[in-house]
């Protein structure tokens, strides 16, 4: 299963970047995930704090694989860990990629990879909403802070 999002926002590459990993920050701004803890660098494992429309909430183990900073574009990529990953019962890969439009725009994307015996499981509707109040957001924030 795989589930996407994209948005283009109306302000630099550099700045929507430094606001992906302002992680102290999200609850300031996105609705979906409200928290992250750890270190943003690649290779570092952090902590998603991830709440649903319908109130639950689920704090989620990550991996980041790559954090490639912004030139024409910027990346950031991590993978599930945990006992579902491990047990393959859940897996997940989430990859943000911003492209840069012009020197005042940016196309946000994101597209995240389910795989595992659970997987039909999931709340496919609630992840994918989610993901678009996510991307949504992250033009708001981004727009403002111009």
């Amino acid at each position: 299963m795989i589930l996407r999002a994209s948005i283009d926002i109306d302000a630099p590459i550099d700045r929507v970047f430094q606001i992906m990993l302002d992680f102290p920050q999200y609850s300031a701004w996105n609705p979906f995930v409200i928290g992250i803890s750890g270190e943003a660098r690649q290779g570092a494992v952090i902590w998603l704090d991830v709440r649903f429309h319908d109130g639950q909430r689920h704090r989620v183990e990550e991996h980041i694989e790559v954090l490639d900073p912004p030139g024409e574009r910027a990346e950031l990529t991590y993978q599930t860990r945990g006992p579902l990953a491990r047990f393959r019962l859940v897996r997940a890969r989430r990859r943000q990629v911003l492209t840069r439009v012009d020197g005042s725009r940016t196309r946000y994307e994101t597209d995240e990879t389910f795989s595992g015996l659970l997987t039909a499981f999931l709340p496919r509707a609630g992840i994918q909403r989610g993901f678009d109040d996510c991307a949504l957001a992250l033009k708001q924030r981004a727009e403002r802070a111009g």
